[in-house]
């Protein structure tokens, strides 16, 4: 092999290799980065295709890839020198600067068929490898045109990018320019010397030469800038970056308000005297991490005054993971970050006297209490509402449709919408354990189904990701016992469902045991995944409200952060507990310890998770009576609910009439006795409570004692009561269940008009 195939074979292949350095960095170069690296590969290639090829065909075929990575190179080049020096240019121009590159290309690719890009065109030996003997033709003025006017933008790039006082600008401008300097030579050394060997590879070579130095000197891509770049913007609080080596690198706008001596810093990256304040807090974190050792604690917080302010601070680490080495976790930088607690502190200092300050705390948690209970009675009529049309047209569909298909998409929706109604209650729940409000519903129930349903509802999610979900079930365990079924249910459906949203590859185990006891029996539930893993900092916070570990890692999966500080306060709420264990990179194992009653000491016997077999099934509906002289009243301001309702009575041939408010329904009940009237709450005025009240308090109205029902999205905890207290006969729920809403007709029409009673 010849010097000069061997000279394009290694940059052939140190291009192929710049891309895995840059992969190993672990670093994330935005797009023009990786296209870039992509250009000089196919370029590359195209010189080395061309010094090994035979015939012309090949060689005319090599040009054409050197001209593909070339005309686009420069354009990538001066997209990068824009982004990194956060010179805006408009799209249109970017828009014109790439269609002027892939004119040129477009030319090139006439080369060996028409005369105008190259008059003639031939190859040659020169010792060992092969050349292009080429003549140029009219259409090549536009590569030259195009190359000069990269030439300019990335200088006017320069000029702009120079005067600001920014490290990363600063010193990427400074390398920018020498590539720019060293590839004009190039290619004018290879215009005024013509030797047969392309000048225009080492170019490429320095390139990513200059492309290394940028990312691992001037670190434009490292961690701590990508952090200045996202937060840059925010006002809530402060933020100072530094490298490894405790350089300063970078501050937002607020910082250098409290710290006025960092407008001077922006170029030199050693602090001054000025800031001393800063230095300590770096030097006493590092003097904490060496005393405690550096897994105990990575956190450090002190309070400063400045500036006629009192800051908290807390010093961070800035780590990165590497793509190919998912087991190291190096540390890049440091991160200080400063809050503003000037008006807490006031506060505080304010008030003397202790007995004072649990006054006004008690107070302040009182009015925060019943807002919040105020929110969730809104938020839960607001989301059942919806809830209730989608769930009662979903009926009409499973009662009215014949197609096995379209059942079985009825099923699926039906078993959503309840999933998101008790995501709902969820919520509720959660409330009312924090205010000290929780309350068991203690019953019989069989762990067969129990377990049966959880793993049946998340099988299907989990089949998606091509995960396997095991059951492991104790078959010398009671198979009833008596405790809370709906809050055990839910605590390993948030634990088997968050097994799944953090597991790519592999399976999630569920294993179901316990202990007998003298007074009962304690139910032991495992749910182990091969997911991602916690972070061993994390674990102590995973239980936390609205909390998410490693955010940054998962910020692309759903969810609040509420699920597992649920499941905690459910078990600490029965009397049980919750444990955690976990290897990064490698799966969880949570586990949940309730004490329960032993209802039925038979054996529980061998369990498997069941196929929906009953998917896409008809499920026929009966009416369970006819009343067709009957007359109710269905009052709402919702009128796809007085659909749903109107419906779902439909096969009881009831007389209905409807009523958009409280006003026609007051109106309506003048007019025509009813037998019931159901009534919504949450109306304009007058509501639902002050619509009853006024047909109960007119004696002349002739449905002063017809049973009124309160027919309401409000499910909060107590709701039920206050409508009877307030004078309703009876209290049913959105979404409605359609049995009930029947029994309900069933219960408060006259007797003498139900025909057809069907048991």
């Amino acid at each position: 092999m010849n010097i000069v195939t061997l000279v394009y074979l290694i940059a052939f292949i140190f291009a192929v290799f710049n891309i895995l350095l840059l992969v190993e960095s672990g670093v994330r170069p935005n797009i023009y980065t990786v296209l870039l690296m992509c250009a000089i590969i196919v370029s590359n290639g195209g010189y080395l295709a061309v010094s090994i090829a035979k015939t012309l065909d090949a060689a005319i075929l090599g040009n054409c890839c050197i001209y593909f990575g070339g005309c686009y190179l420069p354009f990538f080049v001066f997209c990068i020198g824009a982004d990194v020096t956060k010179i805006r240019i408009p799209h249109l121009v970017r828009f014109l600067t790439f269609l002027c590159s892939s004119v040129v290309i477009g030319f090139t690719f006439t080369i060996g068929r028409l005369p105008i890009y190259y008059k003639s065109i031939d190859i040659a030996d020169a010792g060992g490898y092969t050349v292009l003997v080429k003549e140029y033709g009219p259409l090549h003025i536009t590569h030259v045109l195009m190359l000069a006017f990269y030439i300019v933008g990335c200088g006017v790039i320069c000029a702009k990018a120079i005067r600001r006082r920014n490290i990363v600008s600063y010193k990427t401008t400074v390398m920018y320019s020498v590539f720019l300097i060293v590839n004009v030579l190039i290619y004018a050394l290879d215009r005024m010397f013509k030797v047969d060997f392309e000048w225009n590879s080492v170019g490429y070579l320095i390139t990513e030469i200059i492309i290394l130095l940028v990312f691992n000197r001037v670190e434009m891509y490292d961690m701590s800038y990508n952090v200045m770049r996202t937060w840059e913007k925010m006002e809530e609080y402060a933020y100072i970056v530094f490298d490894k080596k405790k350089q300063y690198l970078g501050s937002n706008a607020l910082a250098r308000q409290y710290f006025d001596a960092l407008e001077k810093q922006e170029i030199d990256r050693k602090l001054n005297g000025d800031l001393k304040e800063v230095t300590e807090l770096l030097e006493q974190f590092s003097a904490m991490v060496k005393e405690d050792g550096e897994g105990t604690r990575s956190v450090y917080h002190k309070t400063l005054r400045r500036s006629g302010h009192v800051l908290r601070s807390e010093v961070k680490y800035l780590r990165k993971k590497k793509f190919l080495h998912r087991d190291s976790d190096d540390m890049i930088g440091y991160l200080i970050e400063f809050y503003d607690v000037t008006k807490e502190s006031e506060y505080i200092s304010s008030i003397e006297d202790k007995n004072e300050k649990l006054a006004i705390a008690e107070k302040r948690a009182l009015e925060a209490s019943n807002a919040k209970s105020s929110f969730l009675s809104s938020m839960s009529h607001e989301i059942r509402t919806p809830i209730n049309t989608i769930l009662g047209m979903n009926e009409m569909i499973t009662r009215e449709s014949h197609d096995l298909v379209i059942l079985g998409y009825s099923r699926d929706v039906e078993k959503a919408g309840h999933m998101l109604l008790n995501l709902i209650n969820d919520v509720l729940d959660f409330s009312k354990i924090e205010a000290g409000n929780f309350e068991l519903d203690e019953k019989d129930y069989s762990v067969m189904e129990l377990v049966q349903n959880c793993g049946n509802m998340l099988e299907k999610r989990a089949a998606e990701k091509n995960l396997r979900i095991s059951l492991d079930v104790d078959p010398g365990m009671p198979s009833v016992l008596t405790g809370d079924e709906g809050k055990i249910e839910q605590i390993l459906i948030n634990l088997i469902t968050n097994a799944v949203k953090y597991t790519n590859i592999g399976y999630v185990r569920i294993s179901v045991t316990g202990d007998y006891k003298a007074d009962g029996y304690d139910l032991l539930v495992t749910v182990s995944d091969t997911g991602i893993g916690i972070r061993n900092e994390d674990i102590g916070h995973i239980f936390d409200s609205f909390s998410r570990a490693d955010i940054q890692r998962n910020r692309h999966i759903e969810g609040t952060g509420l699920g597992l500080a649920i499941t905690k306060k459910l078990c600490e709420g029965m009397g049980g507990e919750i444990k955690v264990s976990s290897r990064y990179g490698e799966g969880s194992v949570f586990t949940v310890k309730i004490p329960q009653k032993i209802a039925d000491n038979t054996l529980v016997g061998a369990i498997k998770l069941k196929k929906d077999k009953e998917k896409g099934r008809r499920r026929k509906y009966e009416a369970s009576f006819t009343a067709p002289d009957a007359k109710i009243l269905i009052v709402d301001d919702n009128e796809m609910n007085l659909t749903v309702f109107v419906n779902l009575l439909k096969g009881t041939k009831v007389q209905i009439d409807k009523a958009p408010g409280g006003n026609e329904a007051i109106d309506l009940s003048k007019r025509k006795k009813y037998d019931v009237i159901f009534m919504d709450h949450m109306m304009p005025s007058p509501d639902g409570i002050e619509t009853m009240q006024i047909i109960r308090g007119d004696e002349n109205n002739p449905n002063r004692s017809t049973p009124q029902i309160a027919l309401t999205a409000n499910a909060v905890q107590g709701s039920m009561e206050k409508y009877l207290e307030a004078g309703f006969d009876g209290y049913l729920a959105k979404p409605v269940d359609p049995y009930e809403l029947e029994d309900s007709v069933k219960k408060n029409l006259p007797p003498e008009l139900i025909l057809d009673i069907i048991k």
